[in-house]
């Protein structure tokens, strides 16, 4: 499975790792099941770990479409929210950039990509080792 995520209520977080190849179906399945998850919530921030990734099959299509699909829920109940990329390589860098081009137009919704753990930990407000630990609970 390229997505695996684990959602940490106690820190109002969302993790997610995409790891490999990852087409537009993975995206929406991944998607789905975080906004039917119990512990889903509005104002819910995003931490998206990208280190392993190697290629994203989506074409420009696929992108605004699941943008689409993603908005309505993530800004549901009005409240802002996080969504930090952690893409420590320049493929994954690349490739997280062009995703979030597709937020800058959501006014609840801010997309940041980065490449230290360390500034992805302090954007969030969280402790410095957040990812190793999200990491750590995932197969």
């Amino acid at each position: 499975m390229p997505f695996a995520y684990h959602i940490a209520p106690d820190h109002n977080l969302a993790f997610y790792r995409g790891r490999g190849v990852i087409t537009c179906s993975d995206a929406v399945g991944l998607f789905e099941s975080y906004a039917t998850h119990p512990e889903a919530c509005s104002g819910q921030n995003i931490l998206c770990d990208l280190t392993d990734l190697r290629e994203v099959r989506m074409d420009l299509d696929d992108r605004l479409r699941l943008q689409a699909r993603m908005e309505p829920v993530l800004a549901a109940g009005g409240k802002p929210r996080l969504y930090v990329m952690y893409a420590p390589t320049a493929l994954s860098q690349r490739l997280a950039e062009t995703f979030a081009e597709f937020w800058e137009a959501a006014p609840l919704i801010t997309v940041s990509v980065v490449r230290c753990k360390t500034k992805a930990a302090h954007m969030l407000r969280l402790p410095l080792n957040i990812i190793d630990l999200m990491q750590a609970r995932l197969p």
